[in-house]
């Protein structure tokens, strides 16, 4: 997570962690940077496997970007949940835990989003 907040390759990137597994999700602006998001990821040694599936298109650094991050902050403890923000709106996806959305949830809204908008699939 430390290197998906400071690498310029993940700024328009999501990801997930499930049983050791990471799935790499949205733009990168280069066949390059995508390149070297996944070569960042294979570099951690926990990590059993890689599903990549970044797409080669523009990324804009806007004020979502500061949203994002502190969006990733939070999730990082909720690795198979995705969170993806475009108009300061946050959309979570991914599987978790019922009793552990009770603190997601709050973490969230004090992110000041402008909506959330809750798909998870509570387990």
């Amino acid at each position: 997570m430390t290197k998906t907040k400071t690498d310029l390759n993940f700024a328009g990137v999501s990801y997930t962690v499930e049983g050791g597994v990471v799935t790499l999700t949205g733009n990168c602006p280069t066949g390059k940077s995508r390149s070297e998001a996944e070569k960042t990821i294979k570099t951690i040694n926990v990590i059993k496997g890689l599903n990549n599936q970044i797409v080669v298109a523009p990324v804009l650094l806007n004020a979502d970007l500061g949203l994002k991050q502190q969006v990733d902050s939070v999730l990082a403890a909720y690795p198979a949940v995705q969170g993806i923000v475009s108009n300061r709106i946050v959309t979570l996806t991914g599987r978790m835990l019922r009793q552990e959305s009770g603190k997601l949830m709050p973490a969230i809204n004090q992110l000041g989003a402008a909506r959330i908008d809750n798909q998870l699939f509570l387990e």
